[in-house]
């Protein structure tokens, strides 16, 4: 009966101390069964998504939504891992790995979607007024019709289709009361469109704001436009003004270039009227005085547009210095982000050792226990010694413990560091996002195209937010100028270049009008050595060129490293026409370069491309570049289509044939067909 006693109490230890060791290994190894996964997911303003559910392709079991902050936490299994082939779900829409970024070392990911909306819809119509401060909330505004208010951002969003497109709205189109419309632009990057408000007094009918003189005096403003533009102005108050300067300013250029204009036609009207028979000789010196004054009056606005220039030059420059100023804080942010990510590893390390200590030594002293209970031996010996380890573990539990309150305060310092680091981030990007709505300004409006050919598209991708690629156009009416250019560099550094070459060609047409684009290439060559100092410092940096001066059916073409296709529609043929293998600008110094022109006939349906090496220089993930034979077949097999049709066409294949690899350069593509 005691034998049978004692075997009782002996298996019920066994069973007890088989379930103790079962809950202690597991929980020594249960951080091996998951891994964690934490991100955050934005949309296309990189504003934060919320409530929105996430999870892995193959893994719909596990997921999360997210925070207020647009955060969330997948606990994945411990094998699993992120490849080129993983794809993350964001509620019904499929993400790619090319849409979100991914850093393995602390298994962090940003992810951004896509904007699915059509080329040129309108998701959000912002309204300012001549102060540049956003309208009030609850201003009612017609717009084609439809009655709307704004809210409290001043703006009124369309959350969804139908959707208003870009080109339906002008200033006849929208309606505020109290307000004249003075000017609009659209960003196709965002689908935000801008309106610019002037108040007017109550009681004013439309009619007698559309209708000022067309040869009133023009008086420069000395309010504040001067004064944020002025050199004296500090960094910190130039980035908070930027946006309100730059958009000041080009609406002070668009009434003055529209006030040129006016005055042009009016010089216009008065010499045809003088070149009249009937008129007698004292009414032909009444014109004649009143034509002086026209003329007068035109150089007087003339400089105020070169003033407004200058203007416009000087707050570039003071950007281009912030900028490099927080290119350098980046560096600095990127190399403290890498040592905080090594402390924080190491800290972690050195944690997870100290508890798999305490868990082995706590194992080890329950084992002792539980063996000396149910052996039922008691020793005097044996009990100093557990008392004597008993005490160590305790003194090594209070070591471990007051390591890991100061880990957890080492990680507090750091979390604090990172969350400052991705301030300056934020700040760094936004400086960014200003240079990017400078460098949408200067894009020829759609009108402008769509005033000089019936049928035409333009394909323009930056490879960063701004690039050094830009399209312009400039035209009369009979004749127009259009010109591709490729800047060195992209990015930033580029997008500085872009600026230099768009003010160079504005400033060639104002000097010498509608010229061959050799010489056109030729001055722009020696003006931009002048202007980077070429032949005093030691700059290489050049732009590639193609320009081509089309009147009717008749082309001038010449290029700088760039070259012209001509698809001929009777023949469904494709022509090239190379140009010249010198770029503008470089490291080579030749005073004398020239450039030829080519001359060619076209019928109407034909069509020409002008384009950067972007385009043909764009890897797939074999690291095969597109290539210049590919862009031909291309043309050659759909030249008769529609432009927009083609444009869709070559977007479709070159997203087809790039297969989610990284953009290497800007690209750009600007096909006009004749007639």
């Amino acid at each position: 009966m005691k034998s049978w006693r004692k075997f009782f109490i002996g298996f019920v230890f066994y069973c007890v101390f088989l379930h103790c060791f079962h809950t202690f290994t597991t929980y020594a190894q249960k951080d091996n069964y998951y891994k964690v996964f934490s991100g955050q997911v934005l949309d296309t303003d990189n504003e934060p998504i919320k409530g929105i559910k996430v999870f892995f392709e193959g893994f719909n079991n596990i997921s999360a939504h997210t925070d207020a902050n647009g955060n969330f936490e997948l606990r994945m299994p411990a094998t699993f891992s992120i490849s080129a082939q993983t794809t993350i779900y964001v509620g019904n829409q499929k993400v790619e790995r090319s849409q979100f970024a991914y850093n393995p070392n602390t298994n962090v990911l940003v992810i951004k979607l896509k904007d699915n909306l059509p080329e040129g819809s309108v998701r959000s119509i912002e309204f300012f007024d001549e102060k540049n401060q956003p309208l009030p909330a609850q201003i009612a505004v017609s717009i084609k019709g439809r009655k709307f208010r704004t809210d409290n951002k001043g703006q009124i969003v369309f959350a969804a289709p139908p959707y208003f497109a870009s080109e339906e709205l002008d200033n006849t189109q929208i309606s505020v009361p109290n307000y004249e419309v003075t000017s609009t632009y659209y960003t196709n990057s965002n689908h935000r469109f801008f309106v610019y408000l002037k108040s007017v007094a109550a009681g004013t009918t439309q009619s007698e704001i559309a209708s000022p003189s067309p040869v009133a005096p023009y008086k420069p403003r000395a309010d504040s436009l001067s004064a944020k533009a002025s050199s004296a102005l500090p960094i910190e108050s130039l980035t908070q003004d930027f946006n309100s300067v730059i958009n000041e300013l080009e609406l002070e250029k668009q009434f003055l270039n529209e006030r040129s204009n006016k005055i042009r036609s009016e010089i216009e009207r008065i010499a045809t009227r003088l070149s009249s028979q009937q008129l007698s000789e004292e009414e032909k010196n009444e014109l004649r005085r009143y034509l002086n004054r026209l003329e007068k009056q035109l150089i007087e606005n003339d400089l105020a547009y070169e003033s407004a220039q200058e203007k416009i030059k000087l707050v570039i420059e003071r950007m281009r210095q912030e900028v490099i100023s927080k290119d350098s804080l980046n560096a600095a942010a990127a190399q403290k982000i890498a040592k905080i990510a090594e402390e924080k590893e190491a800290a972690i390390r050195e944690k997870e050792a100290v508890e798999a200590l305490y868990r082995a030594r706590a194992l080890i002293a329950f084992i002792i226990f539980v063996a000396l209970a149910g052996a039922a031996i008691a020793s005097y010996v044996v009990a100093q010694k557990l008392k004597k380890q008993k005490e160590e573990i305790i003194l090594q539990r209070n070591s471990i413990e007051e390591k890991s309150r100061n880990l957890e305060k080492a990680y507090l310092e750091i979390q604090s560091q990172k969350n400052e680091i991705e301030r300056q981030n934020h700040q760094i990007t936004t400086s960014i996002r200003y240079a990017e709505s400078i460098q949408n300004v200067i894009l020829p409006l759609a009108s402008t195209f769509q005033a000089a050919f019936k049928d035409h598209f333009v394909y323009y991708r930056p490879k960063d937010i701004v690039s050094g690629d830009f399209y312009w156009c400039y035209s009369n009416g009979t004749k127009t100028l259009v010109a591709v250019v490729d800047c060195t560099g992209h990015g930033v550094p580029g997008a500085f270049m872009s600026l230099i070459g768009y003010n160079l060609l504005n400033e060639q047409v104002k000097q010498n009008g509608f010229c061959n684009p050799s010489q056109i290439l030729e001055n722009l060559d020696k003006n931009l050595r002048i202007t980077l100092r070429q032949e005093e410092k030691v700059n290489n940096d050049s732009m590639d060129v193609g320009i081509c001066l089309i009147e009717g059916n008749q082309v001038c073409f010449a290029g700088a490293k760039r070259a012209l296709l001509i698809y001929r529609s009777q023949a469904e043929s494709l022509e090239e026409i190379r140009g010249d293998k010198k770029p503008i600008g470089g490291f080579k110094k030749d005073p004398h370069r020239r450039y030829q022109d080519h001359y060619l006939t076209l019928q109407a349906g034909d069509a020409v491309y002008l384009f950067t090496d972007g385009i043909t220089d764009q890897p797939n993930p074999s690291l095969e570049k597109f290539g210049y034979q590919r862009l031909k077949e291309l043309i050659l097999q759909n030249g008769k289509l529609p432009m927009q049709q083609q444009k869709e066409l070559f977007v479709n294949k070159l997203e087809a044939y790039r297969k989610g690899a990284p953009i290497r350069d800007d690209m750009t593509l600007l096909a006009v067909r004749i007639g």
